[in-house]
């Protein structure tokens, strides 16, 4: 009698740099209760995959747990896979860093849990068929990849209860179809409609079906509702006991057990891809938002449904483009990854993985550490957004860029040991995008000015490992429509007297088809709620880039309040595309970018173009960063002359986070004028470190916050990305004399 093997495969991930209570939230929440209740039913099995970051927290927090799971092992109940130690986009990484990723689970799972892995998990499913040599050269053979990506290369219901073998260069892996369908089944629906739908498959058959389902173990008790639901009400214990019922025609598996006795249903080569919903988000927010309506409407016929499955949606790395942030952090990582493996072949002649080495040289343990921050920033979270991607989330970048930074900082060492002056400038294109970039490095700076931007795009402080912009642009998302729909909402609610509270309420998502409705439990990409009320009053999108010295001339109408609302209309003219030179003093281990500016101001109404000479100088070994700028010719411009730094901090409401200026102190988020003074400093005590900013006169400067709206599981929020803090230059005494403003990083 033919049978279902059910192969399940269960995932925990945590980023890199999360905070340690909400780690702890999901450990009591989901990893802790889901292992407890899977030990109760011995005759479940299946394979968990855990990210090497997890695995470090459950030694360090609760090493019980590594013992739950040694016991579920040596009784030949689960199966543990591997995957890149710190959850990368491993398609983004260079072909080493992929494979020491790899190498650096697998080696855990053998050395902690005494298991050799024969699968692994590939992070957010983003394939990509050059992946195959990495995993395969690592000793991995088999990954379980969505549904989507089989029906993409073609194939259909019927087709997808098996796995398949690919090859790239002779190199072959196995492939593991994962049922959508019961992703959105379990635990949204009751055990019974899963049991169901697979006695459905089978009767429609004539031979043994595996039906695999990889998903996340926290949509069993971290995703809204259900902790009550998994546990308080049972549906995991009665999912495992629906299955077990059933033992005469399903059976659960681990996937690499059956895969070592079974034959493949044939060769594939499966397109780019990821899930659904992910190549959803990486689309440019107004065609995903076009994206999901059409595919939403068709849904009335049978012709409509077979259309709907070649729309496929969006190719993952596109979130390179879509976000400069994200891009930036790549290309870091990048130049990082590229350093680490050129300094490690200089100092070890052997072949071993950084990450499995062993010396008794100094150097080569030293680029060895600095490696390990190399990989922990790769973790993935900090590259995109969706309802899960963490790119909006200033701790999740920092953590990634302060990995980077941190493992800069140790590179420096090993190359120039106790020198500290010292200064490198390279012209070269950095992001990307076809135009040199100026990338400066000295013992306490990296920074990067972008000539097309006109103002650095990167600043890092490496003795706290501190990336000082760290901002985000903000931009329309394809979920604003909805959160103006709820601000709309509250507005008639306020103007009817029904004063409700409704920044708790969960308010109907603009899609039906939620699997587990009658429950009142959604799935994760169907909550829409507010974490506040008013939500719609941030939806602001900024004209250009969040740099440090940027300038801009203003219209005298122009307001510090018009100006962090971007309302700036024809108003403004931004510096950016000067002409940039290069000029270092050996003598004075100084390098300075002169930039010559031409502002046309026909475009705010002024009928002539002004010269501004700015000039950006680093010093080895100094803590002050310089920015002399100079008016070259007189003018009757009657606005502003301004410049712009960003700075973020990350906890704009935190206490122990604030400005100081003259007797006045006030928390990050705050906004006002600052008139007539000469310095202002942002302090960290949190972080310990500080960044002054100077000027060689009394200034005003305008302070304001820059507040985003993103999506999470729990809702939309708003979100602090730093400050901006300009600068206004006096026209007037510019044109009679040089007006300096300076950055110093403190250390505190």
């Amino acid at each position: 009698m033919p049978k279902v093997y059910l192969a399940l495969a269960i995932h925990a991930h945590q980023p890199v740099g999360n905070f340690d209570h909400v780690i702890e939230d999901a450990y009591q929440k989901s990893y802790l209760p889901f292992v407890k209740t899977l030990a109760k039913h011995p005759e479940i099995k299946m394979a968990l995959h855990f990210t090497g970051s997890l695995f470090n927290w459950f030694k360090a927090k609760h090493p019980d747990y590594l013992t739950l799971l040694s016991d579920l092992v040596a009784n030949g109940q689960i199966e543990l896979i591997s995957g890149g130690f710190y959850e990368p986009i491993l398609a983004i990484l260079p072909f080493k860093d992929r494979l020491e990723q790899i190498a650096k689970l697998n080696d855990f799972l053998l050395r902690e849990l005494g298991y050799k892995a024969k699968g692994m998990w590939t992070a957010e499913r983003v394939w990509e068929s050059n992946l195959v040599m990495a995993i395969a050269e690592s000793g991995i053979k088999y990954t379980i990849l969505d549904d989507t990506h089989f029906r993409m290369a073609g194939l259909r219901d019927k087709e997808l209860f098996g796995y398949y073998i690919t090859e790239e260069r002779g190199d072959t892996l196995k492939l593991v179809p994962s049922s959508m369908r019961v992703r959105y089944l379990v635990p949204f629906a009751e055990p019974k409609e899963t049991i169901e739908y697979l006695r459905a498959l089978l009767k429609e058959s004539d031979q043994d079906l595996l039906v695999a389902m990889g998903d996340d173990t926290e949509k069993f008790g971290v995703w809204p509702k259900t902790y009550q639901l998994c546990y308080l009400r049972g549906w995991l214990d009665r999912f495992y006991q629906a299955i077990a019922n059933e033992s005469d025609w399903l059976e659960t598996v681990k996937l690499g057990d059956y895969l070592e006795k079974n034959l493949p249903q044939g060769r594939i080569y499966l397109p780019t891809a990821s899930y659904s919903e992910m190549m959803e988000w990486a689309l440019p927010a107004k065609v995903s938002q076009e994206f999901v309506e059409l595919k939403h409407n068709l849904t009335h016929t049978k012709k409509d449904q077979q259309l709907a499955e070649y729309l496929h949606g969006g190719y993952w790395r596109n979130f390179l483009a879509r976000y400069r942030e994200s891009n930036l952090i790549h290309k870091k990582m990048l130049q990082v990854s590229k350093r680490a493996h050129n300094m490690y072949e200089k100092y070890q002649s052997g072949k071993e993985l950084i990450s499995l080495s062993s010396s008794d040289n100094e150097k080569v343990l030293q680029v060895k550490e600095a490696y390990d921050h190399l990989l922990q920033g790769e973790c993935n979270d900090a590259f995109w957004h969706g309802v899960f991607g963490g790119l909006y989330a200033p701790n999740l970048r920092s953590s990634s860029l302060m990995n980077f930074i941190r493992a800069e900082y140790l590179l420096d060492k090993v190359e120039f040991e106790d020198q500290v002056n010292w200064i490198e400038v390279k012209e070269y294109d950095f992001d990307a995008d076809g135009v040199n970039e100026i990338e400066i490095q000295t013992n306490h700076f990296s920074a990067i000015y972008d000539v097309q931007e006109g103002g650095l795009s990167i600043l890092d402080f490496k003795q706290r490992n501190f990336s000082l912009i760290n901002s985000l642009q903000r931009r329309f998302e394809s979920y604003h429509k909805r959160v103006r729909e709820i601000a709309e909402e509250e507005a008639k609610e306020e103007a009817s007297k029904n004063r409700k509270d409704i920044s708790n309420k969960d308010l109907s998502a603009s899609s039906n088809n939620s699997v587990g409705a009658e429950d009142g439990v959604e799935t994760i990409h169907e909550i829409a709620k507010v974490k506040e009320k008013g939500l719609g009053r941030f939806l602001v999108y900024d004209l250009y880039p969040r740099n440090c010295f940027t300038l801009y001339a203003l219209a005298d109408t122009v307001s510090l309040e018009s100006f962090a609302k971007q309302q700036l209309e024809n108003n403004w003219l931004i510096a950016q595309s000067g002409n940039a030179k290069i000029n270092s003093s050996n003598q004075l281990n100084a390098t300075e970018v002169n930039i010559n500016h031409k502002l046309n101001l026909a475009s705010i109404g002024f009928n002539e173009t002004i010269e501004v000479l700015q000039r950006i100088v680093f010093v080895a070994n100094d803590l002050e960063i310089k920015c002399p700028v100079l008016l070259t010719r007189n003018t009757n411009f009657n606005g502003r002359l301004a410049m712009e730094l960003n700075i973020n901090l990350l906890a704009g409401d935190a206490h122990d986070r604030y400005f100081r200026f003259g007797s006045e102190q006030h928390r990050l988020n705050w906004q006002g004028v600052i008139q007539s003074q000469k310095e202002l400093t942002l302090t960290d005590e949190y972080f310990r470190l500080g960044v002054k900013l100077s000027s060689n006169r009394a200034i005003d400067w305008w302070v304001y916050p820059v507040f985003s709206v993103s999506q999470s599981e729990e809702g939309f929020e708003r979100v602090y990305q730093g400050s901006s803090i300009i600068a206004i230059l006096p026209i007037k005494e510019l044109m009679q004399d040089t007006l300096e403003v300076n950055l110093t990083a403190i250390a505190i």
